[in-house]
């Protein structure tokens, strides 16, 4: 019964979701057959959504020029969502414990998703209502795979967990490239936090021969790097984007997010003939695949018949029926 309870609770609270504009800002192929990006907004009012727009553009473009995005922005499919807040701004309480507050004016603006700086007493820590905006994704976007949010402010500021979260500072394009690295890529930080244990880009395993980027040593700088705030933990990298703003990811944190991407989207984007019917084998077969691009491509295909290759990076062939083995 109590189940019973709780599905009605939360499809009361979609049926109550406010419903905003969704705006295409990159699109490459169906919902079902791309990565979707959403992008919300808070502390947008509804005559500030021309910027939210503009602020939303700037961070996708950024995004899309830095590696691995670059490399596969074919996969994804990147939206604006218009959430139109009753006050400008981004809560401020004035209660983070790392430095002389008030840094900016406390303030308690009536923003739709709650997004707040002083986060877990840390002030550039910025975060929000999850169970707002997973009611407002499920009433507006079911079909996101990614979900970032951009709060009216100036300050510099963000933090990544189950979405990423993030003021609209100058810097924010990169802090989104970060805060991705965590909500999407599951990395650490590479700078100490004791909040994070066993990652991809993190562990305590020292052997070369077990750790898990073993694969990498050696490579663009990959090693085995000592954490000085505490040194049971280590990290592949001294230069990260997971370390240090405005970098590139390591080799080690690149292929995690590569590793990701396709995990979320297969490379197959359409084939013909469906599984749905039949093949008659006593003509010729007309077999094709359409694949999604990485940028260069690197994506390789094989086709097989029988154990046998037949041939190599073409979109289709045909197979006769004499190239049929009969049971």
């Amino acid at each position: 019964m109590k189940y019973f309870y709780l599905l009605c609770f939360l499809f009361f609270n979609i049926a109550n979701a406010q419903l905003f504009d969704l705006i295409p800002l990159l699109e490459n192929g169906t919902k079902d057959k791309r990565i979707n990006l959403v992008i919300l907004g808070d502390g947008y009012t509804a005559s500030e959504q021309s910027t939210f727009l503009a602020d939303a553009t700037f961070v996708l473009d950024y995004l899309m020029n830095k590696q691995p995005y670059s490399n596969y922005k074919n996969y994804f499919n990147v939206y604006a969502l218009k959430v139109i807040s009753l006050e400008s701004g981004i809560k401020h309480p004035g209660t983070a414990s790392d430095v002389t507050e008030p840094v900016i004016p406390i303030s308690n603006p009536n923003n739709y998703l709650s997004t707040s700086y002083d986060t877990s007493g840390t002030h550039r820590c910025i975060y929000g209502s999850v169970n707002k905006v997973t009611q407002t994704l499920a009433a507006n976007m079911p079909e996101f795979d990614i979900a970032l949010v951009l709060g009216n402010d100036t300050e510099y500021g963000g933090c990544g967990g189950t979405y990423a979260f993030l003021s609209r500072n100058e810097q924010a394009p990169d802090v989104a490239y970060h805060e991705l690295g965590h909500s999407f890529g599951k990395l650490a930080d590479e700078y100490w936090f004791s909040g994070s244990g066993e990652s991809p880009n993190k562990t305590k395993t020292l052997d070369p021969e077990t750790i898990r980027w073993k694969n990498w040593l050696n490579t663009g700088n990959v090693g085995i790097y000592q954490f000085t705030e505490n040194t049971a933990w280590y990290r592949p990298h001294q230069n990260c984007e997971m370390r240090y703003l405005n970098r590139q990811f390591c080799n080690v944190c690149k292929e995690t997010l590569v590793e990701k991407i396709h995990t979320v989207k297969n490379p197959i984007d359409s084939y013909l003939p469906s599984n749905s019917t039949a093949i008659t084998t006593n003509q010729a077969i007309d077999l094709s695949v359409n694949l999604i691009f990485p940028i260069p491509n690197t994506l390789k295909n094989e086709w097989k018949l029988n154990n046998a290759n037949v041939a190599t990076d073409v979109s289709n062939i045909t197979i006769q029926p004499s190239q049929l083995r009969n049971k």
